[in-house]
């Protein structure tokens, strides 16, 4: 199991990118099968499939008609609405995948742009590059 930590992020959603990310994380993890024979002493296991799960924070400003699409998306789809989001670290590698956003938190202090947080679960192939 991997876990990465960053801080640029795009969240797209139905084509436009909806939210930049201020900070996120994920877990790399995979599916592990025990296929132990009884009394060998020792467990042995298969590899199965992986998955990413994790975290995307950002903010907006629900009053810009510029950002009507991430106040649409926010009221009308999360949680459950599947995105797209590309993860980058300053280090050089980049996640780019299909996720479901599992829950949606919403946030304001006075006169302060609007925080978003969600937790995410990765949907199919999971591109990692590193440059």
């Amino acid at each position: 199991m991997g876990v990465l930590q960053g801080y640029k992020g795009k969240v797209v959603y139905g084509g436009s990118v909806i939210a930049v990310a201020s900070k996120w994380d994920a877990t790399i993890d995979l599916d592990l099968h025990d296929v132990s024979v009884l009394q060998k002493g020792w467990k042995e296991f298969l590899q199965g499939q992986g998955q990413v799960t994790g975290s995307v924070e950002g903010a907006f400003d629900p009053t810009d008609t510029g950002l009507a699409a991430v106040k649409n998306a926010f009221d009308a789809d999360f949680p459950g609405a599947k995105v797209f989001l590309e993860l980058e670290h300053d280090t050089g590698y980049k996640l780019s995948m299909s996720a479901f956003a599992r829950n949606l938190k919403l946030g304001a202090d006075i006169g302060d742009a609007q925080r978003f947080s969600f937790d995410f679960q990765s949907t199919g192939t999971v591109d990692i590059s590193w440059s």
